[in-house]
C-alpha cells in the first residue's frame, strides 16, 4: 500500500494498493504511482501517475500527467497534466511555477500555482498561490488556496514569526468551504537562558451548502516562556481568546453563539546521559456556548532512548505515559506506550513495542497493541568527504527548527535522490554520492515509531547541511449521535455509511470511516488546527447536522478528547394553498 503527491494542482494524495517509485540519474529525474483503490475488501478506481523531468540552466523543468479515480470513500476523478519549473537564480531563493488543465466531474479548467522560497542566515520567507478547478473533489488541496510564513530575526534579541493563510474549495457537490487564518508574534530573547513569546492568533471558516450557511471564529492570545538551566529546559504559556459560531439559515436567519476560553500549558525537559525525560500538562477551559468541552486536563510523561546499562549491545528503552481528564472520559486508568530497541551482533537489531490506550475505545475494554521489527544494518567503507550531511531530530514544539535541547534519533532510514542511509545514534547521516541539484534528503516514514511523522523540507541550491525535523501526532476519535426529533423519530441510517472530515488549516481534507457504532478514528493526525464534520450525503434520509462543526487544536503530543457530532432529520415545511388569507397555511 503506496501513495503520491505530483502536485496539489496535478494530484495530490493519490494511494492504493501498488507501487510507487523515484529515480534519479544524472540531469534526470522520474516519478512513478500505478496503484488500485483497496477498502474493505473491495476494489475501486485505478490511479496512474507519472512526471518525468531534467535539469535545464538553474533550475528543473517536470512533465506531469496523470488519470486518478476514487470510487469507493470518495467518488471523484482527475485527468491532467502539466509543466512545472523550479529555478534557483542564487542561493538562498527558489522560485516554482507549474501550470497545467485539469479535466474532473467536480470541474474542468487551467490550473496554475507559484511559489517563493527565500532563506538567509536571519530568516526565511515563504508564499504559496494555486488554482485547481474541482478542488478537493478532484485530487487537490482547495479550488483557491494562499499562504505564506515570515521568520526574520530583526536583532540579536528580537524575532518576528507570522503566517497566514486562505482557501476557497468548491468539490462540485454544491457546498462549498472557505477559511481564514493567521498568527503573528515576536520572541524576545531576555537573556542567555530565557525567552519570552507573544502570539496573537486569528482564524474564520465557513461552510455553505444547500441548507444554509456555518461559520466559526477564534481570537486567541498567548503569552509564553521558555528558559534553561543546564540540561534543563522549561516552557509555560498561558492564552486566552474569545470563539464565535454562527448558523444562516436559507431564509436569512442567523444565529450566534459566543465565549471565552482559556488555555494553560506547561512543560520540561531534561536531557542526560541515561536518556531524555520530559513531562507536559495542560488546562482547558471553555464556556459552555463555544461548542467545546468545558474543561479538559492533560498530562503526559515521556522518556526516551533510556540506557541502563553501558556498551555497544546495551538496549535503549522508550517510555510514555499520558492522562486526559473531562467529562465522559473513558476508564481503564491513563494510556501507556512502552518499547525497548535491542542491538544484535552483526548489525541486526530488534524493536519491540505494547501500548494501551482507553482513548482509541469507545467502549468494553482495552487490549494491549503489540509491535515487533527486525532489521539489519548494512555499513560502506568511505574513502571520499560526504557531498551532504545532517540530523534528524525530535521536533517536539513541531516549529520545524532544531531548538536547544531537541535530541537528535538514531535509526531512521534517510534517502536522498537514490542513496538510503540509517542515521547514527546521534541522529546524523552522511551521503557521498552526487544527488540531483536541490533534492533535500528524506525520512522514510516506515522507519518511523508509531505516533511519529516527518514533514517535508524546503529544497535550496548549494545545502549541504540539513536538519530534518519528526512531529508527533495525534489521536482523534469521534462519536457520531443521531438525535430524535420532536416526534420521536430517530433516523434509521447506517453509521458505517457515512463519512467524517477533519479540514486542516491549509484547506486538506482528511477522512475517516466510522464503524457500526459511529465511531471514527483519525490515528495519526500532524500538530495543527482541524475543523471537523459529518458528510451525511451518501444517507437516503434528509439529514443535517444539529451543531456547529467544532475545531479542534492537535499539538505537537498527546491525544485529544472524543469529539461528539449529532445529526437528525431536516425540518420540512409545507404551504396549504388552499386557505383563505394573504398567503396561505403554514404547516410543519
Amino acid at each position: 500500500r503506496t501513495g503520491y503527491s505530483f502536485s496539489p494542482i496535478l494530484g495530490w494524495n493519490a494511494y492504493g494498493l501498488g507501487t510507487s517509485a523515484d529515480l534519479n540519474s544524472g540531469r534526470w529525474n522520474f516519478g512513478l504511482l500505478a496503484v488500485q483503490e483497496r477498502f474493505g475488501g473491495l476494489s475501486g478506481g485505478d490511479q496512474i501517475g507519472a512526471r518525468v523531468g531534467r535539469h535545464v540552466g538553474k533550475g528543473v523543468l517536470s512533465l506531469t500527467a496523470t488519470h486518478l479515480e476514487q470510487r469507493l470513500v470518495f467518488d471523484r476523478t482527475l485527468d491532467a497534466t502539466g509543466l512545472a519549473y523550479q529555478f534557483s537564480p542564487r542561493q538562498g531563493l527558489t522560485l516554482t511555477g507549474e501550470a497545467g488543465y485539469r479535466s474532473s466531474g467536480a470541474g474542468n479548467g487551467a490550473a496554475f500555482s507559484g511559489k517563493l522560497d527565500r532563506s538567509s542566515s536571519r530568516g526565511q520567507l515563504q508564499l504559496y498561490g494555486a488554482h485547481a478547478p474541482g478542488g478537493s473533489g478532484a485530487f487537490a488541496r482547495a479550488t483557491d488556496e494562499l499562504n505564506g510564513s515570515l521568520w526574520r530575526k530583526l536583532t540579536p534579541s528580537l524575532t518576528l514569526r507570522a503566517f497566514g493563510y486562505g482557501s476557497n474549495d468548491d468539490p462540485g457537490t454544491g457546498a462549498t468551504s472557505r477559511t481564514r487564518g493567521g498568527a503573528a508574534g515576536p520572541a524576545f530573547q531576555l537573556s542567555k537562558t530565557a525567552t519570552l513569546d507573544l502570539d496573537l492568533a486569528a482564524n474564520r471558516s465557513n461552510f455553505t451548502s444547500a441548507t444554509g450557511e456555518i461559520g466559526s471564529s477564534e481570537l486567541l492570545g498567548t503569552v509564553g516562556t521558555r528558559m534553561a538551566f543546564g540540561d534543563m529546559n522549561l516552557r509555560a504559556s498561558i492564552g486566552a481568546g474569545r470563539s464565535t459560531r454562527s448558523t444562516t439559515l436559507p431564509g436569512g436567519a442567523t444565529f450566534d453563539r459566543n465565549g471565552g476560553r482559556v488555555v494553560l500549558h506547561g512543560g520540561a525537559d531534561t536531557y542526560t546521559a541515561r536518556g531524555t525525560f520530559s513531562l507536559d500538562a495542560g488546562l482547558e477551559k471553555n464556556q459552555a456556548s463555544t461548542g467545546q468541552i468545558p474543561s479538559v486536563a492533560t498530562i503526559a510523561v515521556q522518556g526516551s532512548r533510556i540506557r541502563f546499562f553501558n556498551g555497544p549491545r546495551a538496549p535503549l528503552l522508550e517510555a510514555s505515559l499520558w492522562l486526559n481528564s473531562y467529562a465522559g472520559a473513558p476508564k481503564g486508568g491513563p494510556a501507556v506506550r512502552l518499547g525497548t530497541e535491542i542491538p544484535l551482533p552483526s548489525q541486526f537489531a530488534l524493536t519491540l513495542d505494547v501500548e494501551h490506550n482507553p482513548y482509541l475505545h469507545a467502549n468494553g475494554s482495552t487490549p494491549w497493541v503489540a509491535a515487533i521489527r527486525f532489521e539489519r544494518s548494512i555499513g560502506l567503507p568511505g574513502v571520499r568527504r560526504p557531498l551532504s550531511r545532517g540530523a534528524v531530530f525530535d521536533d517536539r514544539n513541531g516549529n520545524g527548527i532544531r531548538d536547544g535541547g531537541e535530541a537528535g534519533l538514531g535509526g531512521v532510514l534517510v534517502r536522498q535522490g537514490g542513496q538510503s542511509i540509517l542515521t547514527a545514534p546521534d541522529g546524523s547521516f552522511r551521503f557521498y554520492e552526487q544527488a540531483a541539484p536541490n533534492t533535500p534528503p528524506l525520512v522514510d516514514m516506515g522507519s518511523l515509531r508509531a505516533g511519529q511523522m516527518a514533514p517535508s523540507v524546503p529544497s535550496g541550491p548549494g545545502i549541504k547541511e540539513w536538519e530534518l525535523p519528526v512531529v508527533r501526532t495525534g489521536h482523534l476519535v469521534v462519536q457520531l449521535l443521531p438525535s430524535i426529533d420532536s416526534l420521536g423519530r430517530l433516523p434509521s441510517t447506517r453509521l458505517d455509511q457515512l463519512f467524517v472530515t477533519a479540514t486542516d488549516s491549509a484547506g486538506g481534507v482528511w477522512i475517516a470511516h466510522p464503524d457500526s457504532n459511529g465511531v471514527a478514528l483519525f490515528d495519526a493526525l500532524p500538530a495543527g488546527h482541524y475543523s471537523v464534520n459529518v458528510d451525511l450525503s451518501a444517507s437516503q434520509e434528509r439529514l443535517r447536522a444539529l451543531q456547529t462543526p467544532p475545531n479542534v487544536e492537535i499539538g505537537a503530543a498527546g491525544d485529544l478528547p472524543p469529539v461528539r457530532l449529532k445529526f437528525g432529520f431536516r425540518q420540512v415545511r409545507v404551504f396549504d394553498g388552499s386557505a383563505p388569507g394573504s398567503g396561505g397555511r403554514r404547516r410543519r
